[in-house]
């Protein structure tokens, strides 16, 4: 049983390998050596990079449920062979005393000077080579080295060894208009992020490469941010809408409208005596061949003319903003400050201050594929005369300023699958509030009134292998026509 559940960690599918992960980090939190045993001989079998970090996240994730590591890390160490930047960073993780080196990691050295990287014939890894060579790329001017020439080196030898996966283990994914599992990594892409790993190793050993612009590299392609991970989903919050779907596209105008009449019932509670809502994302009703999601964004405005913008332009603008986060003192840990962002913007003859903005960890959170689907968003710098920071909960992610919460993001699963279809979002949601006296301290201090605007997403289909047609509706609360002197 042991056995079959430590080889589940090199299974594609993204949601399995985490399942397995947590599994057994909850039996070695609980002494079980057995577990440990079986995990560590794994961890020694593992000639790719990428899956002997992976065999690490168990030990990381009884870390943190048993609150100290009673392992010695030095005993966990010894048994990754194929050792990378990547499992440096969770080892330093799992030890702060453990000092990472990603110039341990293994790499081939450089191809001689008449090597020249074979012809591309296509790959279905794409999205994976995409973006390692774009940060190489990046790079490879700044340390003046062939950063993106050692990864097709590093590719072909590990290609060689282990060759391309073959159809069967793509078409195992699932039918994309029906059900597929999003990050399926068959040993394709665990080569891709082996050769990655590899060129960063290099990078480490024999370039100015400071260690740590490697190990946040590394992080990038990171299945887990270890802070998230341990951020439980909780419920959605007692207003968000609930619809009973009929499961019939003929039904869809009935439906849109019945999903507007609650949308708009909901909106007097984005605002209580205690919080107020800043931004959601979330699925009210899914079905094979319908879909509603609602998004909502918050934002302070002031009037200074007639013209008023559409609800859609705001709409628009508001999910376009950006929160740059300057993610530390770890890049597997969506924690650190937030900075400063643009502030005011004039739409028509109105001035609005966005209240959130987009965001995200630096790890590409494929075994949270709903978290990263759905996005992240944090609160705007403007909300408060300081600097805010994110710190990762045990059921959310909370932004505080000089000890006080400014916002808190939670999320929900609900009747999550494993599986995702094409051009849907996943039947999740999050949302982020702010306490009351948060928002009044600003609007009180800026005289803008506090408003939102929202949208409304359906999806629809004749049948189960059908594209999907796409209906919008946009609103706007709580907005003022009142000219302020």
């Amino acid at each position: 049983m042991i056995e079959l559940l430590v080889d589940r960690l090199r299974w594609p599918a993204p949601l399995v390998r985490e399942r397995a992960a947590s599994q057994l980090g909850d039996r070695i939190a609980t002494g079980d050596d057995g577990a440990v045993q079986a995990l560590l001989a794994w961890i020694a079998d593992q000639e790719l990079e990428s899956l002997a970090a992976i065999g690490l996240l168990p030990f990381l994730h009884a870390a943190g449920t048993a609150g100290a590591n009673s392992l010695s890390t030095n005993r966990i160490a010894s048994a990754v062979r194929a050792r990378s930047a990547l499992s440096e960073l969770y080892l330093g993780h799992l030890d702060p005393s453990y000092e990472s080196n990603p110039s341990l990691g293994r790499h081939s050295g450089l191809p001689p000077s008449s090597w020249e990287p074979p012809r591309n014939a296509g790959t279905r890894e794409e999205l994976i080579e995409e973006m390692s060579r774009e940060l190489l790329q990046r790079a490879a001017p700044v340390f003046r080295a062939p950063l993106e020439r050692q990864f097709d080196f590093e590719l072909s030898i590990l290609g060689g060894c282990h060759g391309e996966s073959p159809a069967k283990a793509y078409s195992a994914v699932g039918r994309y208009e029906s059900g597929y599992h999003p990050g399926w990594r068959p040993i394709s892409a665990e080569v891709r992020i082996s050769a990655y790993l590899r060129a960063l190793a290099w990078a480490a050993s024999h370039t100015s490469a400071p260690e740590d612009w490697v190990l946040g590299a590394a992080a990038r392609l990171s299945p887990v941010d270890l802070g998230l991970w341990s951020v439980r989903p909780t419920s959605a919050p007692g207003w968000w809408p609930s619809l009973e779907p009929r499961g019939d596209a003929s039904e869809i105008d009935a439906e849109v409208a019945t999903t507007l009449r609650k949308v708009n019932a909901a909106v007097q509670a984005w605002r209580s005596d205690s919080h107020a809502v800043l931004a959601a994302s979330g699925c009210i009703s899914q079905t094979s061949l319908t879909q509603h999601d609602l998004e909502v964004r918050a934002f302070f405005q002031r009037t200074d003319g007639p013209s008023r913008p559409g609800s859609e332009e705001l709409f628009d603008y508001l999910k376009t903003v950006q929160s740059p986060f300057r993610q530390g003192p770890s890049p597997l840990r969506f924690e650190g400050p937030i900075v400063a962002s643009g502030g005011a913007q004039e739409i028509a003859d109105w001035v609005v201050v966005p209240c959130s903005g987009s965001t995200g960890p630096l790890a590409f959170v494929v075994w949270q594929g709903w978290r990263g689907l759905r996005g992240f968003q944090c609160p705007s710098p403007e909300l408060v005369d300081g600097e805010i920071r994110a710190i990762c909960r045990q059921d959310s992610v909370d932004y505080e300023c000089a000890g006080e919460l400014v916002a808190q993001w939670t999320d929900w699963s609900g009747s999550l699958s494993a599986l995702a279809v094409r051009d849907l979002l996943p039947a999740s949601g999050w949302v982020l509030v702010a306490p009351r006296a948060v928002v009044d301290r600003f609007t009180s201090e800026t005289g803008m009134a506090l408003a939102w605007a929202w949208e409304v997403t359906s999806r629809f289909r004749d049948y189960a292998h059908g594209e999907f047609m796409v209906h919008r509706t946009h609103g706007d609360h709580g907005t003022t026509k009142v000219i302020r002197p």
